[in-house]
């Protein structure tokens, strides 16, 4: 299939604007900017949606701080994903009582895992995640990503509906969530949600979202639009983008 959902790394302190990559894809650098500088920002003593019935929340020294960003660059720069669980885990291991740490490092791992195609283990530490930490958004993006890779796509809607909530200006969750939309045939609501996608980033930094809504297009007899669309980004990429050469192709 041509269309992709977009899962990233935690990075709720200074977010991306681009797009992250497919749920089950090797995770480039670009993906993660901002994840050490959240690390250092959850150090503090807010709880950030933490419940009430986790061990408290502290302030790190200013020791702990330097190992955990230590070890997060580890993980980060790992040469595989399964490297990068390992790292993460051990992050976990020395910092299991810590949830400032923890409910971050869980969710990463997850994705570690999501990209090996170990999506059961990957749900574990989503689930705990947003156990740790129910406003968080990214939790929920990447878990959605995970259902909608194993057909769940009624739960993977529920998951992008919450992100959107907390914050309607994400294009990632609004890709997703047309994607999940364009699997269960609700075709007008899935064009509606690439589109609102496309113009809070543009075409340029998130265009599978262009593909995915001309997929959309052509399932609603709209070709003309499809067309247009997937020449455009073609023009612009060529041979960088196979989705909309193959797209294209579909359609004519």
């Amino acid at each position: 299939s041509a269309t992709s959902s977009a899962s990233r790394s935690w990075q709720a302190a200074q977010r991306d604007a681009g797009p992250a990559v497919s749920s089950i894809k090797e995770e480039g650098q670009s993906g993660r900017r901002g994840l050490l500088a959240l690390l250092l920002f959850a150090f503090s003593s807010q709880r950030q949606g933490c419940r009430a019935e986790e061990t408290p929340w502290r302030q790190l020294s200013p020791e702990e701080q330097s190992e955990v960003t230590k070890m997060a660059d580890v993980a980060l720069n790992a040469k595989n994903a399964a490297e990068e669980e390992v790292a993460w885990t051990r992050m976990l291991e020395r910092y299991a009582g810590l949830p400032q740490v923890q409910v971050i490092v869980i969710s990463n791992r997850g994705n570690s895992r999501a990209r090996q195609g170990k999506l059961q283990e990957a749900l574990e530490d989503y689930n705990r995640a947003i156990e740790l930490s129910p406003a968080a958004a990214d939790p929920h993006l990447n878990r959605g990503a995970v259902y909608e890779a194993l057909g769940r796509l009624e739960e993977a809607l529920v998951d992008y509906d919450i992100v959107l909530r907390n914050d309607p200006q994400d294009p990632a969750a609004w890709n997703n969530r047309g994607n999940a939309l364009l699997g269960l045939k609700r075709f007008a609501p899935a064009r509606d949600s690439f589109q609102k996608a496309l113009s809070l980033s543009g075409s340029q930094t998130f265009a599978f979202a262009a593909v995915n809504l001309a997929l959309t297009q052509y399932e609603l007899g709209e070709d003309d639009e499809a067309l247009r669309g997937l020449k455009s980004l073609l023009a612009r990429y060529a041979e960088a983008f196979p989705d909309a050469r193959a797209a294209y192709a579909l359609i004519l």
